[in-house]
């Protein structure tokens, strides 16, 4: 392919949504609306909606076949053309991008049109060769117009790769399925209207294709999206578009490897190539292991045709498996919605991979695509020998299979354009849908005819997902190992497989070195990027987000240009809306806690009866659980980078998804799903909503650090209480044997809740801006001071770097204060020994509160035998959970307020007493247990209730206080992967019936009270100063005195700074340079 170039003209005319072409490089606008991106967005994914019609075609086979009084020719018929739409796609892929997308989407609606006719004229005049012709013709344009939409859009997302394209993936999808809805809603009346069908198909999809042509075209050499280029190169970092056109576009090599002009060394001129042709990415062994891999995630979804393809009238799986219509209704219509899902939100993941770890994008997309392919050979080897029972063994296998099949379909579009580059993932997507085309005519050709014959089906497919599994891990993600001249696999850095071809036939690849090579860089590393994840580098803010910013209803414009905000003037913004609105989010996210009152009616839906430990609540804890303490241990990092506005988005995204597939669960008694939805999905946005609002709120508020923590903390727990009573509302069942009608209502009624204080938190959530100061302090607690370099040196000297904790004091004094550190990056605070110690003292200071929650209606019933009694306690208990909440982080505030002390040392004594108090209160509690001691045991645990109140709110701000403003989310992220253990450990116990018995559980908590006792002493060692905190070692300072001090192995050779330097830090350690000369102090 030799790709031209734009005109200037051109490129004005298409600043334009609608212009048509005249003579002589002349262009007509129409200036009534500019272009952007969202507008061709949606005319892929109208596009590909009715692309979506030649797959339907297959369920008017049955019809069609009546006409003709040739079944078994007509289905021929069908599956040749579907056979001809790959080909077609795979054939025209070079054309397409010389001709650009309206000329090809121009013939691709020339030839449907032509098709349709023809296939109206066959109908009419009951003519087989006829009807050949017009599927083959429609088929062809089919082809066009699948291929040039996803070709565009890939050219137009190099930042949303992923997402744009699941969601035109799934119009294909979702556009099959309703086709063949209205095919048969159109033919229901009277099968006469088969005479007139293609017809009205023609005029329903004639008006938007045309309407997605006038709308398609290729970006600008100048485009930039969220600043990557179309081929997902930073623009800071890319040679010039005129240097890539000239060099190796306008030569036909359209893979470029961006890498090899970075780096320019003598080793890579022997070994690599500096671009590709699409001939050469075509016979690859890429892209054959792709093809084969492509292929074993389609076949299931061709072998479960077979089971509702009808035969005398009914389904094969109602002849093969004994199974009702009504069932076999259902496991298709579950097929379709996994299907359709799968399609939109695998490679939207795929997407939230590459964002959140900052991995490379093939890498990705390829270890989730591994992932499908190992789901698809487990489940083939597991019901291979395994259908007899016919409706759930065949549901499961179904939703597996749409899983593979679908998620494998719109991934495989990602994989190829960030392997193969935009300019030839058209031709690449064609050719590996040959693979479908053959599987489909195979498949036609050899439906099963027995219950025995699909089973051998199901045996087979588990070799081929074996193979394509296998087959995987010698697709090569890394560009070196592609670009090499030969075939090498490199894994983990390691070369496993080096097979060098002969040099001397590559002749006009091969690598020319400049004499000044360039100084850009890739913005992709292959190698250590977990770390890199754990490098926070804070952006800052254009001076046109800070304009806007100052009134409370502003955010970025879908359709603005550089930036550009929506903004209402009034009224301005205020740091106390921020405070309200993370205060309800926290009320919602409480409302992931409140399950256990849906208890009883989730074990009647799901199971039919009431368990005696609510399995159904249990497995959506544990999985809850688990997600939410995966979710805040791992996005910290990902909040702090962007703009708090875009991470609560995803949230509310994720909950509101989850809360969706739970009310499909629902109405479907499906217990997987609402694990997924609601325990898996849900979690997630719920565990992402937390950590934004409460570490966007710390910001806004370092004079009143406690106050705003606990508005967060206490939101929570108000939101507990408040969604229990709502859950207990709903769930209240008249009759236990039909709950159904009652729990329909919840989600509901959730979404009318939720979503209008999403909405209000996106719009009033932001970082506040670099000249942000209140009561004479910046949002790091830091008063004005003239010795401290500006809020711009401090960014552009440490923050933008990564070190996002800045010894400040250091900084002030300019003097000698011992060897110590100008700034930590986050990693080093999370290893530090001071976070270990807080963390094993966090889990220690929460497990008795949890475990003795879990079981306090049991043990309430149990001792005292009085129901009232029992929800009494319950409601108390909760009471001074949350006044303890309240009362430890305001009575800190008061404390630095009143007595100007440094707030780190006096939350940590907080913490500490809390710890002491616990020890005594679960003794007290244990004691009274097996006394059975009334009055003592209602205080004691009230007390203890509101020990773990006050230390649960206290961490939040000592890690804002120790660690600052930037690594708080992130590090109490992972602090509360300790709170989920703790959760998970009560579920665990609540298996163990010995424990409704008093004396074993106070047994227990004799075993806890030696783990408080150990984590109080080991607060002792938690270090405030930071004289102590930057010490590069161990050092431990009491009353001006050092008590402890052990130096770090690399001590001796840390190097003493001078003004104007600072330590060059990497992904998470110090590069340590030679000693410095004796008695040099640190300035």
């Amino acid at each position: 392919m030799q790709l031209p170039t734009k005109t200037p003209s051109e490129i004005e005319a298409e600043e334009w949504l609608f212009f048509l072409p005249l003579a002589q490089d002349n262009f007509l606008t129409f200036r009534w609306a500019r272009f952007h991106r969202i507008y061709l967005f949606l005319a892929v994914v109208i596009t590909q909606f009715c692309a979506g019609t030649m797959y339907s075609m297959m369920s008017l086979s049955k019809r069609l076949g009546v006409c003709f009084n040739a079944p078994h020719e007509v289905n021929y018929g069908l599956f040749v053309g579907c056979a001809f739409m790959a080909f077609v796609a795979a054939l025209s892929g070079p054309a397409i991008e010389r001709h650009g997308p309206r000329w090809s989407m121009c013939v691709g609606i020339v030839l449907l049109t032509f098709g349709m006719v023809i296939s109206q004229i066959a109908v009419a005049v009951t003519s087989l060769i006829i009807l050949y012709l017009g599927c083959i013709i429609s088929s062809i344009g089919f082809g066009y117009l699948m291929i040039i939409s996803v070709a565009t859009c890939q050219k137009w997302c190099p930042d949303l790769r992923g997402t744009v394209t699941g969601v035109a993936i799934a119009g294909f999808g979702l556009g099959g399925g309703s086709w063949n809805y209205f095919y048969d809603f159109y033919l229901k009346l009277h099968e006469a209207r088969l005479n007139s069908l293609f017809l009205v198909c023609i005029g329903i999809m004639l008006p938007p294709l045309i309407l997605s042509a006038m709308i398609m075209r290729t970006p600008p050499p100048t485009f930039r999206a969220k600043g990557l280029d179309m081929h997902g190169i930073a623009s800071a970092k890319a040679p010039p578009p005129r240097y890539v056109q000239d060099e190796y576009l306008h030569v036909g090599m359209t893979l470029v490897n961006y890498n090899l002009i970075e780096e320019g060394t003598e080793r890579q001129y022997y070994e690599q190539v500096k671009a590709l042709s699409l001939l050469q990415c075509i016979a690859s062994t890429d892209f054959f292991c792709l093809y084969l891999a492509f292929a074993a995630t389609a076949a299931p979804s061709l072998a479960a045709y077979a089971l509702f393809n009808s035969s005398n009238g009914n389904y094969n799986a109602i002849e093969w498996f004994n199974m009702t219509k009504s069932e076999v209704k259902y496991v298709s219509d579950c097929g379709f919605l996994t299907s359709s899902l799968s399609r939109l939100f695998v490679p939207i993941l795929s997407d939230i991979l590459v964002r959140v770890f900052y991995a490379n994008p093939a890498f990705a997309r390829k270890l989730i695509l591994v992932v499908l392919l190992l789901i698809a050979t487990i489940t083939f080897l597991i019901f291979s020998n395994d259908l007899n029972d016919g409706y759930p063994s065949l549901l499961h296998l179904t939703i597996a299979i749409k899983l593979v099949s679908g998620g494998g379909a719109s991934l495989i579009v990602c994989i190829l354009a960030d392997m193969y580059g935009v300019y030839n993932v058209g031709t690449m997507y064609g050719l590996i849908l040959t693979s479908w085309s053959f599987g489909l005519v195979i498949v036609g050709l050899t439906i099963p005819s027995t219950a025995e014959a699909f089973v051998s089906e199901v045996h087979a497919l588990f070799f081929i997902a074996l193979t394509g599994l296998i087959l995987m891990v010698f697709v090569r993600t890394n560009s070196r190992d592609r670009f090499y001249q030969g075939y090498r696999l490199t894994i983990w850095g390691k070369v496993v497989i080096d097979i060098p071809f002969i040099r001397s036939e590559v002749k006009m690849e091969q690598v020319v070195l400049d004499d000044e090579p360039p100084t850009w860089i890739s913005n992709r590393s292959s190698g250590f990027w977990f770390f890199q994840y754990w490098h926070l580098r804070i952006p800052s803010k254009t001076p046109i987000e800070l304009a806007g910013e100052l009134s409370l209803i502003a955010f970025p414009s879908p359709f603005g240009r550089d930036g550009e905000f929506a903004v209402v003037p009034w009224p301005r913004f205020s740091r106390w809306y921020l405070l309200f609105t993370s205060f309800l989010t926290q009320c919602c996210c409480g409302s992931i806690f409140g399950y256990p009152a849906l208890s009883n009616a989730l074990d009647v839906l799901f199971l039919g009866n009431i368990t005696s430990h609510h399995a159904v609540l249990l497995n959506i804890f544990i999985a809850m659980s688990t997600t939410i303490g995966a979710t805040v241990f791992l996005v910290g990092p990902a909040i702090e980078r962007r703009a708090p506005r875009i991470s609560y988005c995803f949230g509310c995204i994720f909950v509101i998804v989850g809360q969706l597939i739970a009310h499909i669960a629902v109405l479907t008694r499906y217990q997987a799903l609402l694990i997924a939805g609601h325990g898996v999905i849900s979690a997630i946005g719920y565990g992402i909503l937390l950590l934004s609002s409460i570490s966007t709120v710390q910001k806004w508020f370092p004079d009143y650090r406690g106050i705003s923590t606990t508005s967060c903390m206490l939101g929570i727990g108000v939101g507990v209480m408040i969604w229990t009573a709502i859950y207990n509302y709903f769930a209240f069942i008249p009759s236990i044997l039909s709950p159904k009608p009652q729990l329909h209502n919840i989600f509901l009624f959730s979404f009318g809740v939720i979503i209008p204080v999403f909405l209000f938190g996106l719009i009033v959530i932001r970082s506040p801006p670099p000249s942000f100061l209140v009561n004479d302090m910046d949002m790091h607690a830091i008063a004005v001071d003239p010795m401290l370099p500006s809020t711009a040196s401090i960014h552009n000297e440490f923050v933008s770097t990564g070190r996002t904790l800045v010894n400040y004091n250091f900084i002030r004094s300019g003097s000698a204060l011992g060897v110590q550190l100008r700034a930590l990056t986050l990693a080093q605070c999370i290893l530090s020994l001071d976070f270990l110690l807080l963390y094993i003292a966090f889990i220690a200071s929460s497990l008795p509160g949890i475990v003795v929650t879990s079981r306090l209606n049991d043990l309430s019933m149990r001792i005292y035998y009085e129901k009232n009694f029992k929800n009494t306690i319950a409601q108390n208990a909760s009471i001074a959970t949350l006044l303890g909440l309240l009362f430890a982080p305001c009575m800190s505030d008061f404390i630095c307020r009143i007595f100007e002390i440094r707030a780190a040392p006096v939350r940590l004594t907080s913490f500490t007493i809390g710890l002491l108090a616990q020890c005594i209160l679960s003794f007290l509690v244990a004691s009274a247990l097996q006394d059975q001691n009334l009055y003592g045991f209602e205080w004691s645990l009230l007390l203890m209730a509101f020990a773990c109140g006050c230390n649960l709110g206290i961490v939040p701000c000592f890690l804002a206080d120790m660690y600052g403003v930037y690594n708080m989310g992130s590090m109490y992220g992972i602090i509360l992967t300790g709170y989920s253990v703790n959760v998970l450990v009560a579920a665990g116990l609540l298996n163990q019936s010995h424990l409704e018995d008093p004396n074993q559980l106070a047994t227990s908590l004799y075993g806890m009270i030696y783990l408080l006792i150990i984590s109080w002493i080991l607060t002792w060692f938690i270090r405030t100063s930071t004289q102590d905190q930057f010490f590069p070692g161990y050092q431990i300072t009491i009353w001006g005195r050092i008590i402890i001090q052990v130096h770090s192995h690399s001590a001796n050779n840390i190097h003493y700074e001078e003004e104007t330097s600072y330590f060059q830090l990497d992904t998470s350690f110090i590069q340590l340079p030679p000693p410095p000369p004796p008695r040099r102090l640190l300035n």
